[in-house]
């Protein structure tokens, strides 16, 4: 186990999120799986780590950058330099590093599940989560069909780890483990709690964060808990997009929020007629009125230099050859 200090990551301008431990390693022990069937982007589990106490820690699968690129980047006018910068923006683990950071930079985490840093898993930890979940029924569903994926260095498939991920732990964030008074699992919410909810999600606008990920498993004690496909102003996406669609990702943002109260009432089966919070008709009539516009975020006055970062957009950030084009970004 490497004792060298890790850096707070995504490693680009912007907010980041520091390692649970100086080496980003702990002892973890691994009690219950916590995710759902449907889950893709990270793998929940209730863990207990050292002396510190119990948590929920979800662990992230590789991803393909060009998978990134093609699905995730949509909005990008113009390539980012490298594929490492597709992993930094908008990989799940980098866009929950970038949220909590942000919540933390303007201690908001009060708008959210908390989060306490990241973790590197050593090979005996993935090794020992890989069986609990195969023994939990976990199914292989392979992204593709490349014989590197049979490859045993690659780990497991459960994992989707390319050759170039050889040597790359997987990563994982530590989470605040929600129970209720009796120690079990916390329900998503109930009705007392949707005007909270409401005004937590123009918060989080509010400091540049566009969730895109609203339904009813990313609730718990009517907090949010996932941020995997969230963009942090400053990001590329948001820097690039057309005001128009713009427009349709912060409406999704309103309508996904709608869905799963409507979800709620049906499946709870509640009562009393469904009402919506304060402001929130006049916000889905005119989506301005929903938070801010998350790009007039101030996400410089956090750098050291307002000047560098204004140079890292325009010059370190996009470029008009096409990542794939060079020669260190050439082997998938």
């Amino acid at each position: 186990m490497t004792t060298t200090a890790k850096p707070q990551l995504p490693a680009v301008p912007g907010p980041k999120l520091a390692p649970f431990t100086p080496t980003a390693h702990a002892n973890v022990k691994f009690l219950e799986n916590l995710g759902h069937a449907k889950d893709k982007d990270g793998f929940v589990w209730k863990v207990e780590i050292e002396d510190k106490g119990t948590f929920a820690l979800k662990l992230f699968p590789f991803m393909h950058w060009v998978t990134l690129r093609d699905s995730w980047a949509v909005y990008l006018a113009r390539p980012l330099q490298t594929s490492q910068l597709y992993y930094d923006y908008l990989s799940p683990f980098n866009a929950e590093c970038r949220a909590y950071g942000r919540l933390k930079q303007e201690n908001r985490e009060d708008l959210a599940v908390k989060a306490f840093g990241y973790l590197d898993l050593t090979p005996e930890q993935e090794a020992d989560i890989t069986q609990r979940m195969l023994d939990d029924g976990w199914e292989s569903e392979s992204l593709s069909d490349d014989d590197e994926e049979t490859d045993p260095s690659l780990g497991h498939p459960m994992w989707n780890r390319y050759k170039y991920d050889r040597d790359q732990p997987i990563k994982a964030i530590v989470k605040e483990l929600v129970v209720d008074e009796d120690g079990g699992s916390a329900v998503g919410f109930t009705p007392d709690d949707i005007s909270q909810m409401w005004e937590d999600l123009q918060g989080l606008q509010r400091l540049g964060i566009l969730v895109r990920d609203i339904h009813l498993r990313n609730y718990v004690a009517a907090k949010l808990v996932d941020f995997g496909r969230a963009w942090t102003m400053f990001h590329p996406c948001l820097d690039q997009i057309h005001p128009y669609y713009l427009k349709r990702e912060r409406e999704a943002d309103l309508f996904a929020f709608q869905e799963l109260l409507i979800d709620y009432w049906y499946n709870e089966e509640v009562a009393t007629e469904l009402e919506w919070p304060k402001g929130y008709t006049e916000a889905r009539d005119d989506v301005e009125k929903f938070g801010i516009d998350p790009r007039d975020y101030d996400w410089r006055k956090w750098e050291e230099s307002r000047e560098d970062a204004d140079a890292y957009v325009a010059l370190g950030l996009y470029g008009d050859k096409k990542p794939w084009d060079s020669d260190d970004e050439a082997e998938d």
